[in-house]
């Protein structure tokens, strides 16, 4: 069996996520997908093997946009979710936040569930995935207000 693309498991992640939602959540959808495709075209070659990255530079040099959703595979993306959960990636807008946050951690969960990673193998990056999720839900929910000890 063939190794689906990030960009084949991004599209196919977001079909599904948007899939029976409202038109306003699916636009949120969207622009978390985007900003992840963005993420990964930035940072993406730190998460791949030697190897890899020498296969990036000739897709990049073929066709620029997209090169690292073109050549990543999911356990690349595994290993890339938690970074995508932290400045300066994180949305601004709260509800845009909050749906990073959760798309992140359905999308981890995803992967798992359709046996693209192995949970075994791959699981310090999963971890590090779930403390991620919690660490940047913590930090949305906290009152950014200072406190006045009286």
């Amino acid at each position: 069996m063939k190794n689906p693309t990030v960009d084949e498991i991004l599209t196919g992640f977001l079909a599904t996520s948007c899939f029976n939602k409202q038109p306003a959540t699916c636009s949120r959808y969207r622009r978390v997908d985007a900003q992840l495709r963005r993420y990964l075209e930035a940072t993406g070659h730190r998460f791949l093997e030697s190897s890899k990255v020498d296969l990036l530079g000739l897709e990049q040099a073929y066709e620029l946009e997209g090169a690292c959703s073109r050549i990543m595979i999911a356990e690349d993306l595994v290993h890339a979710l938690a970074d995508f959960l932290r400045d300066p990636w994180l949305l601004h807008d709260g509800n845009d936040r909050r749906s990073q946050i959760s798309q992140t951690s359905r999308l981890a969960q995803w992967l798992c569930s359709r046996g693209l990673v192995d949970t075994q193998l791959d699981s310090c990056a999963l971890i590090e995935t779930r403390i991620a999720v919690e660490h940047a839900r913590q930090g949305y929910t906290r009152d950014p207000r200072p406190s006045h000890g009286l």
